[in-house]
């Protein structure tokens, strides 16, 4: 997909993350909300607008595993996305994706 494109679906997706989970990405991405008078979405939505085509796809990744991990697991105690990784090794054995998923997790 092109920039444009992708840039589309993350503005599209970012815009229907639960309220409650993004600060969880914009810790992930670095940004401090509190000292921005703008609203999380919206300092998420200009930030992500600088990402390259692999930036966005990164973080269509990481929403949908933290979506993911949301719907199965629920305790706000653990690193969710982490959580996902190993539910994905614990199932997919032969496909290693918990291995791929936990290298996208620390390069992130």
């Amino acid at each position: 997909m092109k920039k444009a494109d992708l840039l589309t679906v993350a503005q599209h997706i970012l815009s229907s993350v639960p309220y409650n989970r993004i600060p969880l990405l914009a810790k992930r991405h670095k940004l401090e909300i509190e000292k921005s008078g703008a609203s999380p979405v919206e300092l998420l939505l200009k930030h992500v607008s600088h990402y390259d085509e692999s930036g966005l796809s990164r973080l269509l990744l990481e929403i949908s595993l933290l979506e993911s991990a949301y719907r199965n697991s629920g305790d706000p105690d653990n690193d969710v996305l982490l959580s996902a990784a190993n539910m994905c090794a614990t199932h997919n054995p032969i496909n290693n994706c918990g291995d791929v998923v936990r290298g996208f997790l620390r390069r992130y």
